[in-house]
């Protein structure tokens, strides 16, 4: 079975949900709905990273190869702009929850998504694309 990026957020915001219920460590305030400003931006961001993707004419499936090296819209701002999007929705969620513990969830997604998607994905495109994608990726940060 393969999992996808949208799974293991789906995931992390549950495991976040439950830490706040059942083991919050220390509330920081009450609920915030600011939190809802940088999970806003995450949306946005996957919608605009998407996008970008489609009009190119490349995957946004992390299990398949890419067919274009996507340098342009919010490529040109993080090498990652998808993951960075679902991160900052749950940066949201953390925020609006309001207590350390929801913190300690979305570091362990930031690893996984590390692990395992984003150094596949770009071992893959520095195959296919080789001295284009070092370019790009001395340029461009992982995350931003």
């Amino acid at each position: 079975m393969r999992l996808y990026p949208p799974v293991i957020t789906a995931i992390a915001a549950g495991a976040m949900l439950a830490l706040d219920q059942w083991a919050p460590l220390a509330r920081m305030a009450p609920r915030n709905p600011w939190g809802a400003v940088p999970a806003a931006l995450g949306l946005g961001l996957m919608f605009w990273a998407a996008w970008a993707l489609w009009r190119r004419g490349t995957t946004l499936h992390p299990h398949e190869a890419a067919s274009t090296l996507v340098v342009t819209g919010p490529f040109r701002l993080s090498r990652n702009p998808i993951y960075l999007g679902f991160g900052l929705i749950l940066g949201g969620l953390a925020v609006s929850l309001a207590s350390s513990a929801p913190f300690a969830a979305l570091a362990a997604w930031v690893f996984a998504m590390g692990q395992m998607f984003i150094r596949h994905e770009e071992a893959s495109l520095a195959e296919l694309f080789g001295a284009e994608f070092d370019t790009y990726a001395q340029k461009v940060g992982r995350w931003f």
